[in-house]
């Protein structure tokens, strides 16, 4: 940082603000802002982490009754839906400030104090969790990810109001790292927290007052002094006209059709390979093993690894060469890498070496489609962050069709009798042909980014 307190011209300057289409007064923004966007970032990222990793595990152990490949699968399906819908709550924290508690930080802080809340509920229906259903389970979850989406979202906009534009670059690069990195941590520290007490209450305990502790926080950040003009409904109802841009929209869902699911099997598969997850006729079982932390530690790490190299190398390739034809070469090595992956994976090396193969192949796809989106998004200066919440939520869409897609699949075949192996073997054919239903819409998207549009409604 360049200072202690530094804003744009002493945070009187107007300028424009994330998402709202409007000039406005910026507030001046400062170390410990940005210190607590971090922090709150990590916990985020926490919560998905927890629910994703550890949750299902948890649920394994405490043998409860149906806990198999096609629940976990529709879990996370299910607790995706809050995500899909990023745009409505943009749009109510854009249209809708709450008299002089702000804009963004009542939004913030309630919503994320529900995802804590939600957490601690889960130490309620503890003693019951054997007789509890599926569904009870599930709404717990979407609890849980609807306090994280609403909030992680008003706080997207609070971020880009508060931070001047020369700035904007390190925050947000630094806000999605800790992003990641609390993915990473939540899971693994939930596990670990649950070995060494044997317990399951001091995990939600703690990330449950985590979560409350970052709505309490954030009231500690300023919002600008005065919002001159609010979100723009005109700027929406274009972006959702205009066919070039639906076919965008339609393009970022099928890339992210095998994104989730595969990332999801993938764990399973090399937890069942390893022997510390037991499958059968009976459902998953959990065959306790003192190096289970590890173990998921180093597959999530692997993963990342493998995301990282492929983003920078097709995101250096993808501004200097056809971007079209980069994203097909990266759903081909998608189509050849992952269905090999149950036949690969047989020890811990194999399986380290297949988390960084299925890594390099999902980050390859991840990275273009961003560039396809980012290029787009750019077209239009003045509803740079509306549009894209659209791309994001139709992403998050795709993640969830592509999970509901092979939990039916998979409970299909389960439900005939298959052998559990065999079916792994056709869920990694399944995914990946999911991402060739993007193939069609990439016709109608640029090949190089197009120079962004000049009018005073940022229109191409």
């Amino acid at each position: 940082m360049a200072s202690e307190t530094e804003s744009t011209a002493g945070g009187h300057e107007p300028a424009r603000g994330g998402g709202n289409g409007g000039l406005q007064e910026r507030a001046q923004f400062n170390k410990a802002y940005f210190s607590m966007f971090l922090f709150y970032y990590i916990v985020e990222g926490s919560n998905n982490g927890l629910l994703t990793v550890f949750v299902p595990v948890f649920l394994i152990q405490s043998e409860l009754p149906g806990i198999d490949e096609s629940f976990v699968l529709a879990l996370a399906a299910f607790v995706t839906i809050p995500f899909t819908i990023k745009i409505i709550w943009g749009a109510i924290s854009d249209r809708f400030p709450i008299g002089r508690l702000g804009r963004r930080r009542p939004y913030v802080s309630a919503f994320i104090i529900l995802c804590g809340a939600s957490w601690l509920s889960f130490i309620a229906v503890l003693p019951f969790v054997q007789s509890l259903t599926m569904g009870v389970l599930i709404l717990l979850g979407m609890l849980v990810e609807t306090g994280a989406a609403f909030s992680d979202t008003a706080l997207d906009g609070l971020v880009m109001d508060v931070t001047p534009a020369a700035m904007l670059g390190r925050v947000e690069g630094g806000t999605w790292a800790c992003y990641s990195i609390g993915g990473i941590v939540g899971g693994t520290l939930g596990i670990f927290l649950w070995s060494l007490a044997g317990s399951g209450v001091p995990v939600f305990v703690v990330f449950g007052c985590l979560s409350i502790f970052c709505g309490i926080v954030i009231w500690a950040v300023k919002e600008p002094a005065r919002v001159t003009k609010r979100f723009d409904l005109g700027a929406l109802k274009r972006l959702l006209k205009e066919k070039r841009y639906w076919n965008g929209y339609f393009f970022s869902l099928a890339t992210h059709l095998p994104q989730n699911a595969v990332s999801t099997m993938l764990a399973l598969l090399l937890l069942v390979k390893l022997g510390i997850l037991g499958t059968g006729s009976t459902g998953l079982t959990l065959l306790l093993d003192e190096n289970l932390t590890l173990y998921v530690l180093a597959f999530q790490l692997c993963a990342a690894a493998g995301i990282i190299v492929s983003s920078v190398v097709a995101g250096k390739l993808a501004d200097k060469h056809d971007r079209k034809r980069i994203f097909v070469v990266a759903v081909a090595i998608t189509l050849v890498v992952v269905p090999l992956a149950p036949f690969i994976a047989s020890d811990l090396p194999s399986a380290l070496l297949v988390s960084v193969l299925v890594g390099l192949a999902l980050g390859s796809m991840s990275t273009m489609t961003m560039a396809f989106v980012a290029g787009i998004t750019q077209e239009n200066p003045a509803a740079t962050s509306t549009h894209f919440s659209i791309f994001t939520s139709f992403m998050n869409a795709g993640s969830a069709i592509g999970l509901a897609v092979l939990a039916f699949v998979t409970d299909e075949l389960l439900g005939i009798g298959m052998a559990p192996l065999d079916v792994y073997a056709v869920a990694f054919v399944v995914a990946p042909l999911l991402a060739l239903a993007s193939l069609p819409f990439l016709k109608g998207l640029p090949a190089r980014p197009r120079a962004a549009a000049s009018g005073p409604e940022g229109r191409p």
